[in-house]
């Protein structure tokens, strides 16, 4: 689901930046077409850029189709999107070579051992030459607001220049 996204585009790439989105689905997309699985990537890469105001965002995909073995539609639909040499998306790890019982013992999710893998290969993916040719979105600076205390049991909260707050009492609770 896309709030997903929108919540962690929202909470820490303000404070953080960001230069990449590592991009792991594709198991639920067995079922699908790889055209309509294309459509969706773009869909979700492109709402992203345009929404946060990020066109030239990085995505670094996985090849991940495994559900009980690998599913070809999918990892086609995958390389089609990381295949578009205009659209800043580079290869991840190749997840549909962590299959065996041990470390993903429903066919699907990983074990802790599983994800241990997951990790190793996400960061060996990850390589200098890409980490070169993507385009970082620094953090931006955060206003921070002063709390003092006042006269007659209140306290005072004051807002850098240039933002303002607005108080809803319908949000405080008072016992």
């Amino acid at each position: 689901p896309y709030v997903n996204v929108r919540n962690l585009m929202n909470l820490y790439v303000p404070t953080t930046g960001i230069r990449a989105v590592l991009l792991q689905h594709g198991e639920n997309d067995r079922g699908n077409p790889t055209d309509l699985i294309v459509s969706h990537h773009y869909g979700v890469i492109d709402k992203v850029r345009q929404e946060f105001n990020k066109p030239n965002l990085s995505w670094i995909i996985a090849l991940s189709s495994y559900a009980g073995g690998r599913f070809d539609n999918v990892r086609q639909a995958q390389q089609q999107v990381i295949n578009r040499s205009d659209y800043l998306t580079f290869q991840g790890p190749d997840l549909d070579n962590i299959s065996s019982l041990e470390d993903r013992p429903d066919g699907i999710h990983y074990s802790p051992s599983g994800q241990e893998k997951v990790g190793l290969l996400w960061a060996q993916s990850i390589t200098n030459s890409y980490l070169q040719t993507m385009q970082p979105y620094m953090a931006e600076t955060q206003p921070l607001a002063s709390i003092a205390c006042a006269d007659g049991n209140q306290l005072t909260l004051t807002q850098p220049a240039g933002y303002q707050y607005i108080w809803n009492l319908s949000l405080i609770h008072i016992s």
